[in-house]
């Protein structure tokens, strides 16, 4: 056992070697900037500063877009709001407001008497033929 143990631990240690190795030399590709990775990382950066760009031109478009033109320019908001509070006031003051039309339903009659199941039934069905 102890010798299968000490074989895993020796793999295990070749591997990390081989790693730190690989790691070590892709350090200095980097270092020295003739490889293709780093010119990868100036693609991304380019790429990082373009989002910007255009972050900072959407922002600028919806303040454009924000701003009010024409006939909005020239609206006082605090005239808005009082006219707005004295809507929402006379809606809980009904007095001060005209009265509402109101809907006249009439009001189906109870039967008399109660009304057999069968004969309600039939009743319908003769209303349905019509």
């Amino acid at each position: 056992m102890d010798h299968v143990d000490g074989l895993e631990m020796l793999e295990k240690k070749d591997y990390v070697f081989a790693k730190q190795k690989w790691g070590r030399g892709k350090s200095k590709e980097l270092a020295r900037g003739n490889n293709k990775r780093g010119r990868k990382i100036d693609a991304v950066d380019k790429t990082l500063d373009e989002i910007n760009e255009q972050i900072e031109n959407m922002r600028m478009i919806q303040e454009a877009l924000s701003a009010p033109i024409g006939e909005a320019a020239y609206f006082d908001e605090d005239e808005l709001e009082a006219e707005l509070e004295e809507l929402e006031a006379a809606e809980f003051h009904p007095a001060t407001t005209a009265p509402a039309a109101t809907l006249l339903v009439p009001a189906r009659r109870p039967p008399s008497r109660p009304v057999p199941v069968e004969d309600e039934l039939a009743a319908l069905q003769a209303e349905l033929a019509i």
